[in-house]
This record gives structure tokens, sequence and C-alpha cells, in this order.
């Protein structure tokens, strides 16, 4: 077993039944985590992913945020995708960091990480007049 660091960057290798000398197989092998693996930032804390309307209240809307970042170790050329999935059913109202969300990173096919994603501003209920306009605005548009 052998390990190596540079930077904030580190990795562990375990050499089992190699047909060359250990030391050289774990040599090469962590040579090759360094060079073939980058730490990228996958998610970047208070970051807008999504963007959703307010209840009830036209052309209002507030953005939704990453809570925290997310680093982790991609190859050189990653395929990396972000899905966004809300909440099925959206308060009312919400205040700053109401989780309303959620991120979900895939690397290459394969989810690797998701992270709540809050409210940057918090918004109230609409009153009963404001609730009134938007269903009678909805027949007459």
């Amino acid at each position: 077993m052998s390990s190596a660091a540079i930077g904030d960057e580190s990795y562990v290798c375990v050499v089992l039944d190699s047909k060359e000398e250990r030391f050289a197989a774990s040599a090469r092998t962590l040579g090759h985590g360094f060079t073939a693996y980058d730490r990228k930032d996958l998610v970047l804390e208070g970051g807008r992913y999504a963007t959703i309307s307010v209840p009830y209240k036209r052309n209002e809307t507030v953005d939704l945020v990453a809570q925290g970042s997310v680093a982790g170790l991609v190859d050189a050329s990653p395929e990396v995708e972000r899905e966004v999935d809300l909440l099925d059913h959206q308060p009312l109202s919400a205040g700053a960091g109401t989780r309303l969300g959620r991120v979900v990173v895939e690397v290459d096919g394969r989810v690797v990480v998701q992270t709540p994603l809050v409210a940057k501003e918090g918004y109230e209920k609409a009153s009963l007049g404001e609730r009134v306009w938007y269903t009678v605005g909805g027949f007459l548009e």
C-alpha cells in the first residue's frame, strides 16, 4: 500500500499480484492518478441553478442557489450534466435560505452528487386580492 499527495489532491494505491516490482507499480499508478484526474467544482455555493415563479404573483420570480459547493475528481474530458429537481408543491411563502429543490450532478452518465437549492431571497404569501387577480387574469389572457 502506498499514498501520495500534491496540494489538496491525494491518492492511495494498493498493488496486488503485480508482474512488476510493487514500488514501480505504485509510482506508475499514483502518477496516472495525478495526471489523468483533476478536482473540479461541480456545484458552486451561491451559484444560480434555477429560477421559479412566485405563487399567485405574475412576473415575480425567485432565484434558487446552491446551498453549498461540491467538488469532485473528473478526467480530462468529462461529460458533466446538472439536473434541477424542484419541490412538487412550492410553499406559498418562503424565507431566504428555504430549501425549494436540489441540483443533481451526473459525470459521464453516473450520478455523483446532489445538493440542496435554496431561495436566494424570500417571498411573502399572496393576498386574497392577488390570488383573485391571478386567477381572473388567467382567464382574460
